[in-house]
């Protein structure tokens, strides 16, 4: 939990008791952990630095990379022109 945070995460839905974050602290655009400020990757399930996050994106570069790349792979794989 995030220090200071007080909420009981006992009634919470399964995916805050998951990262031991209440629902204010998951949503929020930033959290200090161990004095520094990072957020929760959604698709990795990690907490970064916020400057692995372009924007206020809530998934990494790291994971956006990877998607953008299996996309691309798959793209290949069909024949696909791509292109918009």
């Amino acid at each position: 939990q995030v220090q200071g945070c007080n909420r009981s995460l006992q009634n919470s839905k399964l995916y805050y008791q998951r990262f031991k974050l209440c629902e204010d602290h998951l949503k929020a655009p930033a959290i200090s952990i161990d004095g520094v400020l990072s957020r929760l990757c959604q698709q990795c399930g990690r907490f970064h630095e916020l400057s692995a996050f372009e924007g206020k994106k809530r998934t990494c570069r790291a994971q956006l990379d990877r998607i953008r790349k299996a996309k691309e792979l798959r793209r290949r794989k069909a024949g696909g022109s791509g292109g918009s």
